[in-house]
């Protein structure tokens, strides 16, 4: 069960580091603290040894040794195809998303409940919960029904818990910033400033991305799906303009260009030579037939054959592709672009992209989903990127990280000269417990 509950508390995690880069289009910087997610390995058949290609004869002789094994009364499963348990592995069930899902234990918390001070500003519980409880629906909504059952009460409390108190680290250093600011800009110049966020970045593009995210026609309708989350427009409107500030703000005061050196951008490519190291990879056509959209496999090989016979005698593959492939790019003529090795669920043609002379028809191969024909029609091998080509790439990281690194700093100056209280400061992790007084 504590691993489930890990498990899920990554997942939430990331769903309101998704939301909010949603809010803000700046990236958060969450704590990486729950990495337990579980793998979930799926197995496919490998394709029948020594049959690189199809038969002089096309793909007529699987067809014909079928019609004799059924014949004979023996077993009519095709090569590289699993017994009947085995195929077909099913989707696991749609959950639906829901807020009342994500809030799970309830929200008890008052919004107008202070949790942090920083400065001469306050952060309320109001200020966040709506964030948090969003992130936890959106990840309810993924889940399987099973799943939901198997979590109590607590452990969403827990994860409610944990995640303020994320947010509100989060929150501390927008208002360390927006203090920081409004100190040293002219309260003119700050009023100019706010306004223009309010104007023209919230109300002209923020507040239309709410409503499309959301799938609302008006302003009304938002506020009232936000407040059912414990939010309002209002408040994500004031975090909005807050955010933006702090982060211009910040961005002012990092700027400058400093001298990057050959010698050290020859030393950050020798320490992150795997960086620059890439994968095979190929570009391929695809005949699929899926065993979902056919009474039987033999029904479905059948008409793979049939597919690849033409392509045999001449037809162009994306022509019937087309015409009567199920492959996810059918519609395309069955082409796919540039495929890195090991980056395909079905090993099966994973394996044969990589093995099958370029230009040529694959056997039919056979995994979980269906049978698929392919052909490549160019591949290039693994390799690595010169230093003479990484340049231009490792000036811009080694930029990249020094901004970051500058940023970090100044932050941690301000840290050093403002008084900030949290609720958290007396038993840390435990916000049902007694606020203290604020420090001021």
């Amino acid at each position: 069960m504590a691993r489930l509950f890990y498990t899920i508390l990554f997942g939430i995690t990331a769903s309101l580091a998704a939301i909010l880069w949603l809010r803000h289009g700046v990236p958060s910087r969450w704590l990486h603290i729950f990495a337990a997610p579980e793998a979930q390995a799926q197995s496919y058949p490998v394709a029948e040894a020594g049959r690189p290609r199809p038969t002089p004869d096309g793909y007529g002789a699987p067809r014909q040794r079928m019609a004799a094994s059924l014949e004979a009364g023996t077993s009519s499963e095709l090569p590289g195809e699993r017994t009947s348990e085995a195929a077909g592995a099913t989707s696991p069930p749609a959950v639906q998303q829901t807020a009342d899902a994500g809030r799970g234990a309830g929200t008890s918390l008052d919004t107008t409940r202070i949790l942090a001070t920083v400065g001469k500003e306050v952060i309320l519980a109001g200020d966040v919960l709506g964030k948090v409880n969003e992130a936890l629906a959106t990840h309810a909504g993924k889940m399987q029904p099973e799943q939901l059952k198997r979590i109590e009460p607590d452990h969403w409390e827990s994860a409610r818990q944990q995640l303020t108190m994320q947010a509100v680290a989060e929150s501390i250093d927008v208002k360390m910033l927006v203090e920081d600011a409004r100190s040293r800009i002219p309260p003119e110049n700050m009023e100019k400033i706010l306004k223009e966020i309010e104007e023209d970045l919230f109300e002209k593009n923020q507040l239309p991305r709410l409503m499309a995210h959301w799938q609302v026609p008006s302003r009304g309708e938002l506020d009232a799906r936000l407040r059912e989350l414990g939010g309002s427009v209002e408040r994500e409107k004031r975090a909005y303009v807050e955010s933006v500030l702090a982060d211009q703000w910040l961005s002012e005061q990092v700027k400058g260009v400093e001298e990057i050196t050959h010698g050290q951008m020859l030393e950050y490519y020798q320490l992150h030579r795997a960086d620059f190291e890439y994968p095979a990879r190929a570009r391929w056509e695809q005949l699929m037939v899926r065993f979902s959209n056919y009474p039987s496999k033999r029904a479905a090989w059948e008409a793979l054959s049939q597919m690849g016979n033409q392509v045999w005698d001449g037809a162009p593959l994306a022509d019937v592709a087309r015409a009567r492939s199920d492959g996810p790019t059918a519609a395309d003529g069955g082409r796919h672009g540039w495929t890195t090795r090991g980056s395909l669920v079905s090993t099966v043609i994973d394996d044969a992209l990589f093995n099958l002379p370029v230009g040529a028809l694959s056997e039919i191969l056979s995994d979980d989903r269906g049978f698929h024909i392919i052909r490549v029609i160019e591949r290039k091998d693994a390799g690595c990127v010169t230093f003479a080509e990484a340049q231009v790439e490792i000036r811009e990281k080694i930029s990249s990280e020094r901004s970051r690194q500058k940023r970090r700093q100044y932050i941690a100056r301000l840290r050093e000269k403002t008084p900030v209280w949290t609720v958290y400061d007396a038993g840390r992790g435990n916000s049902t417990a007694s606020a203290q007084s604020p420090r001021r």
